[in-house]
């Protein structure tokens, strides 16, 4: 993203630390697939600023190598395990029913994208001091694919009935807009940073959801 690789490597460090902070107190065990997200972005992160050290080294083996490590998190990854992990911790019936189709969603983009990594010479390069990753090809339709993406990565927050997940997808929805509006280029480095900053916040819905548990089985066995 945005910066340098120093801000890439520091936020790495602070969100996995805040990852394994929130898996270690998730409870019940079956958020720590919530948890789980700071965990990953931390590693999403570590992967772009080895990105920004390749470039600059002009190490151009290495930088295939980051660089299509880190379009897999972001084109693969994401758009399936965000609706996963919100379908594995929902209690209501119909949300969990949304959130597979949702699944289902993530998963096929995630074929879709990861079939250009065959096809194209997707490109790295830096501008306006963020990461561009520009794929050569453009058409008419490319903005079904940006809204499934959306659809995929932002929305499951918003429909997830989990107490406090509805401000983390408020948070998400104003930062991929702006990244949209502009740096619509660059979206995916700059959305996928300011995401990741915004997981943080996961550590308070684990610790809130944590004290509901908690409370939960001791009103039962009172």
């Amino acid at each position: 993203m945005c910066f340098s690789a120093e801000v890439s490597f520091g936020a790495a460090a602070v969100i996995s630390t805040v990852g394994v902070v929130a898996y270690k107190k998730a409870s019940p065990n079956s958020f720590r697939v919530i948890a789980m997200i700071p965990i990953l972005f931390g590693i999403h992160q570590f992967l772009e600023g080895l990105v920004w050290v390749f470039i600059e080294s002009n190490a151009t083996e290495l930088l295939a190598f980051s660089k299509y490590s880190y379009l897999f998190f972001a084109w693969v990854i994401w758009p399936f395990y965000i609706p996963y992990a919100n379908w594995k911790v929902e209690k209501i019936a119909i949300r969990k029913k949304i959130l597979f189709g949702f699944m289902v969603i993530g998963l096929l983009l995630g074929v879709i994208l990861l079939s250009t990594f065959f096809i194209f010479d997707i490109t790295a390069t830096v501008v306006d001091h963020s990461i561009l990753y520009e794929v050569p090809y453009q058409n008419d339709y490319l903005w079904i694919i940006h809204s499934l993406y959306f659809a995929a990565v932002v929305l499951p927050n918003a429909i997830s009935s989990t107490p406090k997940m509805w401000i983390l997808a408020a948070l998400n929805i104003v930062l991929f807009t702006m990244g949209k509006v502009l740096l619509d280029g660059n979206v995916i480095s700059v959305w996928c940073f300011f995401a990741a900053i915004t997981s943080l916040f996961i550590l308070y819905i684990i610790v809130y959801n944590r004290k509901l548990y908690l409370k939960a089985g001791l009103n039962h066995t009172a």
